[in-house]
């Protein structure tokens, strides 16, 4: 089945006045492509979304393979789930972490010799709010990030973060 490609015109979809006829198909039918730049708040987009794809439910062909109720559903649906995100970020409550567990730290260490070496360390744990440290005879640490080596270990503030532990072997 081919779109007669040259008929585009400007002419919205009759059913959710987002499409763009597209033109007319090998058997006459008008082709939409539904869709347009969208300058929108998150939840006009989930809105506008849910009735596209309400609207062209019924639809038998649209532009191509594509099947616009399940392209916009599933938009839709991702959009919803990141909206919860950039609402916690706009109340302030979406925190950020410096590093996750598997990233390579670097460790700034004054040695047995004082000379103060830089060493890779793999993040093995990450606690947002802080986790205690107790060693005994010593007072109690409160630490972020849990890091090993081959030879060692660490547990360290994110307040660290840019005096003895750096997030790239150049910033160390």
């Amino acid at each position: 089945m081919s779109i007669n490609i040259n008929s585009i015109s400007d002419k919205r979809c009759d059913k959710c006045e987002f499409g763009v006829l597209l033109g007319i198909n090998s058997i006459g039918q008008q082709v939409y492509g539904c869709g347009k730049e969208f300058a929108m708040d998150t939840l006009t987009m989930i809105k506008n979304l849910r009735k596209v794809a309400e609207e062209h439910k019924e639809d038998k062909l649209f532009t191509g393979q594509l099947n616009i109720t399940a392209m916009c559903t599933e938009a839709a649906s991702r959009l919803e789930k990141l909206k919860k995100y950039e609402d916690l970020e706009e109340q302030g409550l979406l925190l950020k972490l410096p590093c996750k567990v598997g990233d390579t730290v670097w460790e700034l260490c004054n040695c047995n010799d004082n000379v103060y070496r830089v060493f890779p360390m793999k993040v093995a744990d990450v606690i947002a709010y802080g986790g205690i440290r107790e060693i005994k005879g010593k007072e109690p640490v409160t630490w972020n990030i849990y890091a090993i080596s081959d030879y060692t270990d660490m547990y360290k503030s994110f307040y660290d973060i840019g005096k003895t532990v750096f997030l790239t072997k150049e910033e160390a």
